[in-house]
């Protein structure tokens, strides 16, 4: 796959988000709720007091998060939303398809509670 250099607007209200806005959030947060795939048993943990990697993991994506625009960070949480989804779409590997879908959601609700941002909740479509 080769990636875009083009910068796509991404319309949230009246605000526009910019790809490359939230394209290293995407990134960080991706790997994240893949983390949280490959071990559904520390989901509820990782809520409350998760594992070293997981800690990390979340870490890294809250502190990108929180370094873009307020008003868009939700697009970026919308971005990972969509882009596990077209990922795991078929892929079985780690359970069926809908316990993954099941983790991708929750995972993703929760990150604006987990990293503190000001946005605390968003729509994710599904």
């Amino acid at each position: 796959m080769t990636e875009s250099n083009i910068d796509i607007p991404f319309r949230t209200g009246s605000q526009q988000c910019r790809e490359t806005e939230i394209q290293r959030p995407v990134n960080q947060c991706q790997r994240f709720v893949e983390q949280q795939i490959r071990s559904p048993r520390t989901i509820e943990m990782s809520t409350n007091r998760p594992g070293r990697q997981q800690q990390q993991g979340l870490q890294q994506c809250c502190d990108e998060l929180q370094n873009v625009r307020r008003e868009c960070q939700c697009e970026a949480i919308k971005e990972v939303a969509r882009k596990m989804m077209r990922q795991q779409g078929g892929r079985t590997q780690y359970g069926g398809q809908q316990e993954q879908t099941e983790i991708v959601r929750r995972v993703v609700q929760n990150l604006p509670n987990q990293c503190y941002l000001e946005v605390q909740q968003c729509s994710i479509p599904y």
